[in-house]
């Protein structure tokens, strides 16, 4: 159940293998749910499910986009970069594909916590 709540947080920061894999996830899930909404519901609330489904899945997506933002160290406003027609989007995309600010460091952390000193015998 946390990994669906987190979809729909703002606080916090997504990888770019996660932010890709839930994108991934969620194209999929999309397609069956819209597919299903079209099968199950009455023509006449076909509408209201369609919206109320595109409205949740649109949340999740800005959640995953703002918190990957955060991964880089950018903050959730340059989202609106994207309305620059064109450019905006090239931007935010290559934004989103590039590794998080503290990368480097993690790195760094990590390599220096694995290495020891020799031994003397």
């Amino acid at each position: 159940m946390q990994p669906i709540i987190g979809l729909f947080s703002f606080r916090g920061r997504v990888s770019r293998g996660q932010y890709w894999a839930a994108m991934l996830l969620g194209w999929l899930a999309a397609q069956s749910l819209f597919g299903a909404l079209t099968m199950w519901l009455p023509a006449d609330w076909l509408p209201v499910g369609k919206i109320v489904l595109g409205t949740l899945l649109a949340w999740a997506w800005l959640s995953l986009s703002v918190r990957r933002l955060h991964d880089r160290a950018l903050s959730a406003m340059c989202l609106l970069v994207a309305l620059i027609p064109v450019i905006g989007g090239i931007w935010l995309l290559m934004q989103l594909m590039f590794l998080g600010a503290g990368h480097h460091l993690r790195l760094a952390s990590r390599s220096a916590l694995a290495w020891r000193p020799p031994v003397p015998l």
